[in-house]
């Protein structure tokens, strides 16, 4: 539930114990006269929530742009990002920064804002632009991955981001992203095997039997060594539902694809967000290579008949 200063003062309570729910986080400022009640949301809910809360305080020519663009478009990011609600405003004055809001001074072309939700955004490519800007190297792969699975131009990006503060960080992500990436987590799995030396993955990829059966389709395969990478992120399997499922449904159903993988011969190696953060995972990969490798020079078939 919002909260005004006027309801909390109504109510008969003091400023000093509207600063001691804060301090203990029992309420969240959203902006400057609007509070949140716990039960709290989730980072991305109460960014989004925050806003809303924005919106009517906004100028005529103010749009909502770089992280809180993202979350109105629903780009991936993390959730030390979601703090501050961040605007740029193109009717001239100055930029400045609170506990609540960041605004910035910017300049915008007429394709370069939109509607999203009843909020007026920079337009999905200015916001995978700015973002691959300024974001570690990481976090800007995530996003560009994502812009070009929602369709955007890779040279169109590179066009935009070509000069100015940035530009090289951004031509590094925007050349390394792939679209065909489903998740900020197969994002980041595909950057911590490039920073390990491994053999770049074919993504997305078709297994078939030999008999040409569908049996998967996987996150990653390097199909010369029979070996399949999946990250199994928290969403993953909720993603799989199909109507009248359950979770335990989805997962059994996962165990028997595994089970066919393995009789076929395929290597099926599994990992999760613990396993990016502390490279857990690429060893394991590394192994399997080297040891399908070693058969392959002994022209042994790793292709079980």
């Amino acid at each position: 539930m919002t909260i005004t200063p006027q309801q909390w003062a109504d109510a008969g309570r003091t400023r000093s114990q509207l600063r001691t729910e804060l301090a203990s986080q029992r309420l969240v400022r959203l902006r400057r006269g609007a509070y949140l009640a716990t039960p709290l949301p989730t980072d991305w809910q109460l960014h989004q929530l925050k806003l809303r809360a924005t919106l009517p305080s906004l100028g005529p020519s103010t749009y909502f742009a770089y992280t809180s663009a993202a979350v109105a478009h629903g780009l991936p990011l993390l959730a030390r990002r979601l703090g501050e609600v961040v605007v740029v405003r193109t009717g001239g004055g100055h930029g400045c920064v609170n506990p609540t809001l960041h605004a910035r001074i910017a300049q915008l072309g007429d394709t370069e804002t939109s509607i999203v939700d009843g909020l007026p955004v920079t337009s999905l490519a200015r916001t995978v632009a700015d973002l691959v800007r300024t974001l570690p190297y990481d976090e800007a792969v995530m996003i560009a991955d994502a812009g070009l699975r929602r369709g955007l131009d890779r040279d169109d990006l590179l066009a935009a981001t070509h000069k100015g503060r940035g530009c090289r960080m951004a031509r590094r992500a925007l050349l390394f992203a792939d679209g065909r990436s489903e998740s900020p987590g197969e994002s980041l799995s595909r950057i911590r095997m490039e920073a390990a030396g491994l053999p770049a993955p074919e993504l997305q990829q078709v297994i078939l039997d030999r008999l040409g059966n569908f049996l998967a389709r996987t996150d990653f395969c390097w199909e010369d060594y029979g070996i399949i990478g999946e990250f199994d992120g928290a969403v993953k399997y909720g993603r799989l539902l199909k109507p009248g499922e359950t979770a335990a449904d989805v997962i059994k159903a996962e165990k028997r694809r595994e089970q066919a993988l393995i009789d076929a011969g395929w290597i099926v190696i599994r990992w999760t967000w613990d396993d990016l953060w502390n490279h857990g995972f690429e060893s394991r990969l590394q192994r399997a290579i080297d040891g399908r490798r070693d058969l392959l020079s002994m022209g042994i078939d790793w292709r079980l008949p």
